[in-house]
């Protein structure tokens, strides 16, 4: 075939997800004979420093064709309502399992983005109907795990199990020319990726993809700069210095996948002994119990192996908005609380942390990663006694904090090498991931795998071009130039 890249089908790619929140991934594809498809991966909501970038797009949203969808983890779901306001009106395909835990999710994001606007008195930049209409989309464009489906006879997308969350995938986007002299163009996107799960069954990658070759693999990198060997595993640590020291041990964790997680360990622990069944067990925040219970449900939707569906513990509470002041100001008998949000700055945990953070005898434990401007990471940099300052007010630290690593979702550098091994690579994209994790992982690649076409890091500022060989330009672009 001749190297003229009119013969070639040309993509043209950008990553608006500079740190590790606002996945978002759009793509230009164009064929030789003028034919143009745009389409998304994910379409994430921002947070932190970075919130004002939730109030537009760096394209437009009418222009885009069909969308894709990872996984529900808000970071990489929470904009379709404002995407569809915009007047996007394609598809957006997701799992069985993300379709399923997609509603949730989405209403309660949305509800808090619509109550701080009005409190602000700002447009939030969708309203309820787009939501319900985000809603319907993904419900209408479920679809199943390992098949190859078409879009209009150019692209064809397969769902990859991936064991970072209940319903998770990578996507796998073939794009093809009618032209059987034109070769496809492979892109393998890895989603927030992990090896291992509590609940999601281990699945083998089919090997008509891993023998296939990858033109471009886009890889997270949230911790591109840590090693597997070095994760210090700490829960039944801090859950018997709970229970022996304290009064009130309070896990901080996200309402969908980590909250399920501690739950099933508690149980575990219940039934070795290692947590007496006298302790009182209680699950705080509206989404934390919804979800729960969704997942409780629909197992076999959720591909949830047969050793970890009974996953309560035993004599399992609810705190609702109206019994919490109740526990907040009862310390006399000890208990453990599951709440949302991961990060301490959202949710239930911002008022345990308000109100009890001045209390000794409070053990708070954060379940997972916690970005540079939350709360969480914040407050783990104090000594006991520092004064502090907590959501506006001054107080004195009196609470012990900790902080888990084995329970995150997202794979350690050397498992994500390895997975990447896996593949016939031509070319990887890094993005996902805090700058120098990025860079980190970047020079592992080089190192380890020597793409042929090489690793960059997907920024905000920079096009890069991918051909069937893999990526052979990339240019300094600005928002809207595709």
């Amino acid at each position: 075939m001749s190297a003229n890249s009119k013969s070639k089908i040309l993509v043209y790619a950008n990553g608006y997800d500079q740190n590790v929140t606002g996945s978002n991934n759009f793509l230009t594809a164009i064929w030789p004979d003028g034919y143009k498809l745009h389409f998304l991966v994910d379409c994430g909501q921002y947070f932190g420093k970075e919130t004002t970038l939730n109030r537009t797009f760096p394209y437009k949203a009418s222009t885009i064709d069909l969308a894709f969808l990872t996984h529900v983890h808000i970071d990489h779901c929470g904009r379709y309502p404002k995407l569809i306001h915009e007047g996007f009106t394609g598809p957006i395909y997701a799992t069985k399992g993300s379709a399923l835990l997609y509603p949730n999710a989405i209403t309660n994001s949305a509800s808090i983005i619509i109550a701080n606007s009005k409190r602000l008195k700002e447009d939030p930049g969708f309203d309820e109907t787009d939501v319900e209409a985000s809603i319907e989309n993904v419900n209408n464009h479920q679809k199943e795990y390992d098949i190859e489906y078409e879009y209009k006879g150019r692209l064809y997308y397969r769902f990859i199990h991936n064991q970072h969350l209940f319903g998770a995938s990578s996507i796998l986007i073939r794009l093809t020319d009618p032209d059987p002299e034109v070769e496809d163009v492979n892109l393998f996107f890895l989603g927030d990726f992990n090896d291992r799960n509590l609940f999601v069954e281990d699945f083998k990658i089919p090997t008509e993809v891993t023998d296939m070759d990858i033109s471009c693999f886009l890889t997270e990198s949230t911790y591109g700069d840590s090693e597997s060997k070095d994760i210090q595993y700490k829960f039944y640590d801090y859950l018997q210095k709970g229970i022996r020291d304290y009064n009130t041990t309070i896990f901080f964790a996200f309402s969908l996948g980590r909250s399920q997680d501690i739950l099933f360990l508690l149980k575990k622990a219940q039934e070795s002994g290692a947590l007496p069944y006298d302790v009182d067990i209680f699950l705080d925040g509206p989404l934390s119990i919804s979800d729960t219970l969704l997942i409780a449900r629909n197992p076999d939707v959720l591909d949830i192996r047969e050793s970890s569906r009974d996953f309560l513990p035993e004599g399992l509470g609810f705190i609702d908005k109206g019994s919490r002041d109740f526990f907040l100001n009862s310390n006399k008998k000890k208990k453990i609380i599951v709440t949302s949000s991961g990060m301490g700055t959202f949710g239930p945990a911002k008022e345990y942390i308000s109100k009890l953070i001045d209390v000794p005898k409070v053990l708070m434990v954060f379940g997972g990663y916690c970005t540079d401007d939350s709360i969480g990471r914040y407050l783990m940099d104090f000594q006991l006694g520092d004064e502090v300052r907590v959501f506006g007010k001054l107080k004195t630290k009196r609470a012990t904090f900790g902080y888990l690593e084995e329970l995150s979702g997202h794979a350690r550098a050397d498992k994500l090498v390895r997975h990447i091994a896996n593949f016939n690579v031509r070319s990887i994209l890094i993005n996902h991931g805090e700058f120098e994790k990025q860079k980190s992982l970047k020079e592992r690649i080089d190192e380890e795998l020597h793409p042929s076409k090489g690793s960059y890091i997907l920024t905000r500022n920079y096009t890069y071009r991918i051909t069937c060989y893999g990526i052979d330009k990339y240019f300094y672009s600005t928002p809207n130039e595709q």
